[in-house]
């Protein structure tokens, strides 16, 4: 019997699956270890079969399968595997399977790929009629025999991408295999603080596939990882000198492509050439939209993904937010199914059909910003930003196509917004305006009042003017009734950003039916005007009033992101009325809708106003909220629009609690929020308990501010003197007073002093948690 050989080099990462597929194993009659071409499935089963003695003391048998072309040559190949010389029986298979049924006994087929069927016949026989041999297959895909246990042999360990910190490379096992293959053709070679970001990088494009990785180390003999890296986009050229006692499918990147390649059908190679136009993961919709032409049907689109899956050349990715299936392919994978595409000529119009499909998603969501849909809507653009680049990418390099990049660009205005990704939409619209010779055109209209929203909505409000100007005249000349609107809200919005308004105040929209843009921006510019209202005492009433039924329009309406603006502005205005309790109330619901579709500013802005409200009663969670506010508005480009009086109570909420809590505690709460993502941002706001509470000895229970006001009505304060003394509006002190008034069931404040004597002025002891 011939024994399994071991590796030639030592066997890096892996350490957790090889003990789960040894249980597998002892449970199981077949196991077949799955995965694309070079992820390591035979190295992995080599490793699995070693010192494999006490669980198959009938021994460990390696059949190789790789050379065979025919089905039929799989029983001979494992009857030739097994020495039968000694063994009477009248035909081979009949010495095979008795002498398989003395004692237990594993039979390692590796790479099945080119035998499948052939493999299933025999692997099928041999689990009916020998009942103690076990099987443990190496192939792309499942045998599809009864009883099978499919283990996906998955690329190696990396950080994720963005996620990376300094120091841990040896954390995961593809720059471990890195530097353990470096050090064999350079022995000085070590991953350190010089070289760590680039090897984690280039181990990310090779898709921590062990067979690349290894093919790119060897080149460290000559190369820096610097320059094997820059050297990428040739990967099929560059990765071309492999082991020599390797098989030859192994001895470059190009080999093992062309062997998956070689085993799939016609349909399934097409489909691969044409995916690989998707640059990042996609769906059913997606594929049937791009690949469906040119003699190939949906149909045949769903039957090709099913084989590709099958074949692991695509794998699934996580489902998006909206529960649809999601596909992807490695980036080595695509960079051979795109060289095919190429060589077929079809490259140009797959990216066409890319883009027009993308085009028509953003138009469509574009359309439905407003009302039900539109989470589901913005979960769904955000998937597909990846793609979007791609295809935005696609119409500003390809000759004539700038136009459709600039009629894209617009129709992602909102999203850009919900998702707070102003950078990068006002990066798009700069390049699709800039791309495009001027031309009266409505797509040009919007895209120039869409400039405008991001500009303002990072505070350059200076530089948002001049394309909303543009867009008001261009769509006046155009009669555009639609764009005509959205550009004067806007430029009403960036009014009530720069000053406080009048308290009279009318929105002039045009006399014909709005469009869904005009409907959000109209919110948006009431919303505005509204908050400006809120930093006068004699306005803030009037602001409220507003803010009220705005919410309440867009509850009755669906409209849930203009909702939740809504929500966050009345947030500021209870703050300043000095009711804690009903501005939490207020920001968690925004936050909680705008979790359904992950807006980032929304988010933001809440977790800054809990923050303000926190301050004085839970110092340190509101050190953690202020730091979760900063950090999610840094990649927006701005910090809270950039406005004077919301960055005003920031600063002051950020001075008291480092006051509070001493510098050291206060940048530790605050760099630990800093860290949050836009999720655990939103946990932290939900999750945590309402502002502390003080109960009387009747059970009747005030907020801290409360109770401080109250103490200096009972030292005979007088409304002006108190708002100076806290650094409050007199208005919210009234309404502190009134609610205090209103709790313990007096009429004068008289009573407050006689009652909080009565206290002992015991604030701290009777403030409880």
């Amino acid at each position: 019997m011939s024994a399994v050989p071991g590796d030639l080099t030592t066997f890096v990462g892996r350490r957790q699956a090889v003990p789960e597929v040894r249980r597998l194993l002892a449970t199981s009659k077949l196991v077949t270890l799955a995965g694309v071409a070079g992820v390591g499935k035979s190295r992995l089963a080599r490793e699995v079969v070693r010192n494999s003695d006490r669980a198959f003391p009938g021994g460990v048998c390696l059949v190789e399968l790789t050379e065979l072309t025919e089905s039929a040559l799989a029983m001979q190949a494992a009857t030739v595997g097994i020495d039968l010389r000694n063994w009477q029986a009248p035909d081979a298979w009949t010495a095979f399977a008795e002498m398989l049924a003395v004692r237990p006994f594993l039979l390692l087929l590796d790479n099945c790929d080119s035998v499948l069927d052939g493999t299933a016949r025999l692997v099928e026989s041999l689990l009916a009629s020998t009942p103690g041999v076990c099987v443990l297959a190496t192939s792309r895909e499942p045998l599809g025999v009864r009883g099978e246990q499919v283990w996906p042999v998955a690329p190696l360990s990396l950080p994720d991408e963005g996620a990376y910190v300094s120091g841990t490379a040896g954390h995961f096992e593809a720059p471990a295999l890195f530097q353990v293959r470096a050090r064999a053709v350079n022995p000085g070679f070590a991953i350190d603080s010089s070289n760590e970001e680039a090897v984690i990088r280039l181990c990310q494009r090779l898709d921590g596939l062990p067979l690349a990785i290894e093919l790119a180390a060897v080149r460290t003999s000559v190369l820096s990882v610097e320059q094997i890296l820059a050297r990428l986009d040739d990967r099929f050229n560059l990765l071309s000198r492999g082991n020599r006692s390797s098989p030859p499918r192994h001895h470059s990147l190009r080999a093992a492509m062309e062997w998956s390649y070689d085993l799939c059908t016609q349909l399934e190679r097409t489909l691969w050439a044409r995916l690989s136009v998707f640059p990042a993961d996609f769906d059913l919709e997606a594929a049937e939209s791009v690949c469906s032409e040119a003699g190939m049907t949906e149909e045949e689109v769903l039957s090709g993904l099913d084989g590709l899956l099958n074949r692991s050349i695509l794998e699934r990715a996580r489902p998006s937010e909206d529960k649809l299936a999601r596909y992807r392919m490695l980036e080595t994978i695509r960079a051979y199914g795109h060289e095919r595409l190429e060589e077929q000529g079809e490259l140009r119009k797959r990216q066409h059909a890319h883009r027009d499909y993308y085009l028509s998603l953003a138009e469509r969501g574009y359309r439905e910003c407003s009302g039900a849909h539109q989470s589901a809507w913005f979960k769904r653009l955000r998937a597909e930003r990846p793609n979007v680049w791609a295809a935005l990418d696609f119409c500003l390099v390809c000759p004539g196509e700038a136009a459709a990049g600039l009629r894209m660009a617009g129709a992602l205005a909102f999203s850009w917004i919900a998702t707070g990704a102003l950078q990068e939409g006002r990066y798009w619209l700069d390049r699709t305006l800039n791309a495009v010779v001027p031309e009266q055109s409505a797509h040009r209209a919007r895209a120039l009042w869409a400039n405008g929203l991001l500009r303002a909505a990072q505070g350059d409000l200076n530089a948002a003017v001049p394309p909303l100007i543009e867009a008001r005249g261009l769509a006046h000349q155009l009669q555009d009734d639609s764009a005509y609107a959205c550009a004067v809200h806007l430029l009403n919005i960036v009014h009530h950003l720069r000053e406080t308004p009048r308290e009279s105040y009318t929105r002039q929209l045009p006399s014909s039916t709005p469009s869904v843009a005009v409907e959000v921006l109209a919110v948006l510019d009431l919303v505005t005007h509204a908050s400006a209202l809120l930093t006068n005492d004699d306005t803030l009433q009037q602001g409220v009033d507003l803010l009220q039924a705005c919410r309440d329009e867009c509850t009755w309406g669906g409209d849930e992101l203009q909702r939740s603006w809504a929500l966050v502005a009345l947030g500021i205005a209870y703050w300043r009325q000095g009711k804690g309790d009903r501005s939490l109330d207020s920001v968690r619901t925004a936050v909680g809708i705008a979790r359904s579709y992950g807006d980032v500013l929304i988010t933001g802005l809440s977790v800054e106003i809990a923050a303000w409200v926190m301050c004085d009663q839970q110092p340190e969670v509101a050190a953690r909220l202020l730091g979760a506010s900063s950090g999610l508005w840094r990649p927006a480009g701005t910090h809270l629009f950039g406005v004077p009086r919301l960055l005003a109570p920031h600063q002051d909420c950020h001075r008291r609690l480092r006051i509070a809590l001493g510098r050291g505690a206060f940048m530790s709460a605050y760099g630990e929020g800093s860290r949050s993502t836009v999720d655990e941002a939103a946990a932290l706001l939900l999750d945590d308990n309402t502002a502390r509470t003080a109960k009387t000895s009747a059970g009747v229970t005030l907020t801290e501010r409360e109770w401080e006001v109250a103490a200096k009505v009972a030292e005979g304060m007088s409304n002006r003197k108190i708002a100076q003394a806290l650094i409050i509006s007199q208005r919210t002190v009234e309404t502190h007073v009134e609610n205090v008034l209103r709790k313990l069931g007096f009429t004068s404040r008289t009573q407050i002093a006689v009652w909080l004597t009565q206290q002992g002025h015991r604030t701290n002891s009777l403030f409880s948690p």
